[in-house]
């Protein structure tokens, strides 16, 4: 799980640049994540719907390995932002980490139909390819 988190929160990093939250997301990739909790908690006090923030948080608290705190981070994300393909990525690995195929199932079709490149295309198939035969 912490492989693809890290992926992810690299991607995204990109798109942030100095802001505070491309600050929190270098210093996830630093491993300094109570000081990245720290700012995106901080930022989340003004910004609380931000969706970027609640999937960065989200991402924090899974590093953590807090992983039913993440869960409320990254569903709020997706209720803020329901078009994202990563954060339905996150959201089935997340629910499959917690034995909750049915939610991980669910997450991992949205991740397919948002999906806009191949290769999470392709991700999100064999997940549901692996979890329906579960």
């Amino acid at each position: 799980m912490k492989s693809i988190a890290l992926i992810v929160i690299t991607a995204f990093g990109i798109c942030f640049g100095q802001s505070e939250l491309g600050q929190a997301i270098e210093l996830v990739n630093s491993n300094r994540y109570e000081e990245a909790e720290n700012l995106v908690d901080t930022y989340l006090l003004d910004h609380n719907d931000d969706h970027r923030a609640n999937f960065i948080k989200a991402l924090i608290l899974i590093h953590k390995k807090h992983y039913n705190n993440a869960t409320k981070f990254i569903e709020k994300a997706i209720a803020s932002k329901n078009d994202k393909a990563e954060y339905y990525q996150l959201a089935g690995q997340l629910y499959e980490n917690l034995k909750n195929t049915n939610s991980a199932i669910q997450a991992w079709e949205k991740c397919h139909a948002h999906a806009k490149d191949t290769k999470l295309f392709v991700e999100a198939k064999i997940h549901l390819n692996y979890l329906k035969k579960k």
